[in-house]
């Protein structure tokens, strides 16, 4: 059900339609892990949080949003929006 809402919620929201850079399945599956085994998460900078030993880069949501580092590229969509989920769980608004 929660995929579902997700997909209802990329497809209706406008915001969603557009990213920065391609989408990177590996970098998608690692951080959606980090996200699902909670990983331990700390601010990084205005633009940039630690989740465990990965660099992410937080700023331009949702259109650059998510991405490793310095490289150019994202996780999906619906990683994203639990990605800002997780954020503010852990006290990091943006």
């Amino acid at each position: 059900m929660k995929n579902i809402k997700e997909k209802i919620i990329v497809i209706i929201n406008p915001k969603y339609w557009l990213s920065s850079y391609s989408t990177n399945k590996y970098w998608d599956k690692a951080l959606l892990k980090m996200i699902e085994d909670k990983a331990e998460i700390k601010r990084n900078g205005e633009h940039r949080v630690t989740i465990g030993d990965r660099d992410v880069w937080i700023g331009n949501y949702p259109y650059a949003f998510g991405g490793e580092g310095s490289y150019n590229f994202l996780p999906r969509r619906s990683t994203r929006i639990l990605l800002y989920k997780y954020l503010a769980e852990n006290g990091i608004y943006l």
